[in-house]
């Protein structure tokens, strides 16, 4: 990636996948916070949401790129 505009021009494909890893963290750790760092257009997060994991919780979403958010 050369700078933020090449970035921005990227597209991900939505999938309603969350990574095996982090779904085991989620089921076996209490939380009621979470950040995503670099979140792009949102895909885990919605994903999250989907699968319920967000429900009563509270979710942060940051990117360098405001055209990917």
């Amino acid at each position: 990636m050369q700078n933020l505009q090449d970035y921005s021009k990227r597209t991900h494909f939505f999938v309603d996948e969350i990574p095996p890893l982090l779904s085991d963290i989620l089921d076996e750790t209490e939380w009621q916070n979470c950040a995503d760092l670099g979140c792009g257009d949102g895909a885990l997060i919605a994903a999250m949401h989907n699968q319920g994991y967000l429900d009563g919780k509270a979710m942060y979403a940051v990117d360098s790129s405001e055209s990917r958010i």
